[in-house]
């Protein structure tokens, strides 16, 4: 039988690729002769005794580069070995993301493709110019070397191949191959674990069951991979009509989740207490949103909620257009209902969903005024909100101004639709299990990685990165670690925020020495500063660098003494929901929640032993920083390390690489 495709595989692991190649259908059609696949030791093209294939690269740096003679020479052999169209592509971190596009053209143009598999530090870049005709990679994360992406581009490329598999529907039914996500599968018995096969499956229509399918194509495409379905044509009339099915569904299935969101902030968020009041800071165009929250609370038993409404709009003409007096004072009836929400202890929910670019050329001066004015007025209730004097939770619902701002290229409809999926995504509300039990396992999780700091009980952290990052960190006695939920004056548990993914204590005032650059960029005052660092000598930052936004971000460390020195050191894995969503969300609340940070300002009373019975001058003793201000600034890389010495000078890891290790 005359082979129709072949594959030469330039490798250091030949076994590692046969055993998996060799088996099952892939493995069948080459016994058969359908497709031949070749793998061939690089090693045996060296000219020393050592077989060594590899050496340091010019320029210094870690590890070794793989030579380009060895594998040339094992790639001339395997040019040799065949004939036809042919196609040499370097498995590679930088190249292009192999998607069933990509295999569809390999498929199609091609006869043969020699695929070669990068190891160490990578492949000298002469090889790659002189004999490859592209580089591919298979996703944004770090594999030890490019096999496993060379045998996934194999197996997506050789079952296209006439004679693999027995029909070609095999292929061109499943996942991605018109652009959508397979429909679900089911097998014998028909009830498992109390779970039933779906009806239409058993019912023998073929007509029905290949439109239960493709409904289930569409619906699984439309939650899991959106711009996927945003791509799709409707051009059949069945096709429109089913369209208009699954949208009504989706929308169904998503008021049922925001509606279980609304839940979770009220009785996980704020764990809301019978006859409490509440308090709902919500921006105006999300009434919606407000309105389920309010019919949630007080099915959770509230004694009165109170909206408190603010728009975009309208805060941008008044810093553009009010008279210059109004930004150095705040009235005192809102000084008076701030108060009277602390003392009473009333719960407050922030919902934050503010275009980031809201105040963009606006006077940086009018806004600095307005945050001295309002930390001077509301000092009372900021005290008591960052002491959990009474239960408060930040979360958010999306905007349009928001929305657009994350996905340019979508739809209205579309663009906040996929907000909300993100923020639903983040909080763990996934309509398929309880979204307070999936949050309170979270917590748990973050208490585990709590308690371990706790125990360290480090007098110091050290920050390095390759953004040039070099940091010292010294921590004050009787800082304490926090994550997850926290406890309010009235001794019951609550989320300050949802999502969180951060734990978190305060740093030493006067001990924070080195340079610290920031990972992502910040909205601040209304705009976005990007690119930047401090150094700090004695805690304080004397350097402020920016690309974009330096005058916003200078102004921000001067609101008051104390702006100018950190107030908050959290710790954020580098694989946390939230980065690895790959938004950048322009919103710190989620933005934080993707890397380490820390925060320029006030710390928490509650991260320092015994800190809530202190005055102000007592708490800058033991270490704490006091301000009216507090401002998180990611720093968090994927090659993040951070060290932790102890009091005995141990030095013991605690992040290498952007991960926990402790």
């Amino acid at each position: 039988m005359e082979c129709k495709y072949r594959i030469d595989i330039l490798t250091l692991f030949p076994q590692a690729i046969r055993a998996m190649m060799d088996e099952s259908i892939i493995g069948r059609a080459q016994k058969h002769g359908h497709v031949a696949l070749e793998c061939h030791q690089i090693r045996d093209y060296t000219t020393n005794k050592q077989k060594q294939v590899d050496d340091y690269p010019y320029g210094g740096g870690r590890g070794c580069v793989m030579q380009a003679q060895p594998l040339y020479d094992c790639w001339k052999h395997a040019m040799a070995a065949g004939e036809g169209r042919v196609r040499t592509i370097y498995m590679s971190p930088c190249g292009s993301v192999f998607t069933q596009e990509t295999a569809k053209r390999l498929a199609r143009d091609y006869d043969r493709l020699i695929l070669v598999c990068g190891h160490y530090e990578g492949v000298d870049q002469r090889f790659i110019d002189e004999c490859c005709d592209e580089e591919i990679s298979i996703g944004d994360f770090v594999l030890t070397g490019g096999e496993i992406p060379a045998m996934a581009v194999a197996d997506t490329v050789l079952r296209m191949i006439p004679g693999v598999l027995s029909d070609e529907e095999c292929f061109t039914e499943e996942s991605h191959w018109h652009g959508l996500l397979e429909y679900p599968q089911y097998s014998r018995p028909e009830v498992w674990m109390g779970r039933a096969v779906p009806e239409v499956l058993l019912s023998g229509h073929h007509a029905n069951v290949a439109r239960w399918r493709r409904k289930q194509s569409l619906l699984r495409t439309l939650f899991r991979r959106p711009e996927l379905f945003q791509r799709q044509r409707f051009e059949t009339k069945q096709d429109r009509k089913l369209l208009m099915e699954v949208m009504e569904e989706y929308h169904m299935d998503l008021n049922k989740r925001i509606r279980e969101y609304a839940r979770l902030l009220v009785t996980a968020g704020l764990n809301l207490q019978k006859g409490q009041k509440l308090v709902i800071a919500c921006p105006v165009e999300r009434a919606d949103f407000a309105r389920i929250v309010t019919e949630e609370a007080y099915a959770a038993g509230c004694g009165e909620v109170i909206l408190n409404w603010r728009d975009d709009a309208i805060d941008r003409q008044r810093y553009l257009m009010a008279e210059d007096g109004v930004f150095d004072s705040v009235p005192q009836w809102r000084v008076q209902f701030y108060d009277t929400v602390a003392e009473g202890k009333y719960a407050w929910l922030g919902i934050t969903g503010e275009d980031p670019e809201t105040l963009k050329n606006v006077d940086p001066n009018r806004i600095r005024r307005a945050q001295l004015a309002s930390g001077r007025a509301f000092s009372n209730f900021r005290e008591k909100e960052m002491s959990n004097y009474f239960p408060w939770c930040v979360a958010a619902a999306p905007t349009l101004s928001w929305a657009k701002k994350l996905f340019p290229k979508l739809s209205e409809e579309r663009a906040l639709s996929s907000l909300w999926e993100a923020i639903l995504s983040a909080a763990r509300v996934d309509g398929k299990k309880d979204a307070r039990q999936n949050w309170e396992a979270h917590c748990r999780t973050l208490r585990e990685r709590v308690d371990k700091m706790n125990e360290f009980r480090f007098v110091s952290l050290h920050y390095k990165n390759s953004l040039g990052t070099d940091l010292t960190v010294e921590l004050p006695q009787g800082h304490i670690w926090a994550g997850g939920d926290e406890i309010c004056a009235d001794g019951y548990p609550f989320s300050a925020n949802i999502p969180t993914e951060e734990i978190f204590t305060l740093p030493k005032r006067d001990g924070v020495n080195g340079t610290v650059y920031a990972s992502m960029p910040l909205v601040l005052g209304g705009d976005i500063v990007e690119n930047f660092s401090f150094t700090l000598e004695n805690g304080k930052i004397t350097k402020v660098k920016a690309e974009k936004g330096l005058k916003l971000l200078q102004d921000a460390i001067k609101v008051d003494e104390g702006a100018s020195f950190l107030g908050e050191v959290a710790l954020v894995p580098y694989d946390s929901p939230i980065r690895s969503s790959g938004i950048l969300f322009y919103n710190t609340l989620f933005d934080e929640n993707a890397a380490c940070h820390f925060a320029f300002g006030a710390a928490y009373a509650t991260s320092l032993e015994g800190a809530e019975e202190l005055s102000e001058e007592e708490r800058i003793a033991r270490g704490m920083n006091v301000s009216q201000t507090h401002v998180d600034f990611m720093v968090g890389t994927q090659d993040l390390d951070i060290t932790g010495v102890t009091a005995d000078g141990r030095e013991i890891p605690v992040f290498r690489d952007g991960f926990f290790v402790i």
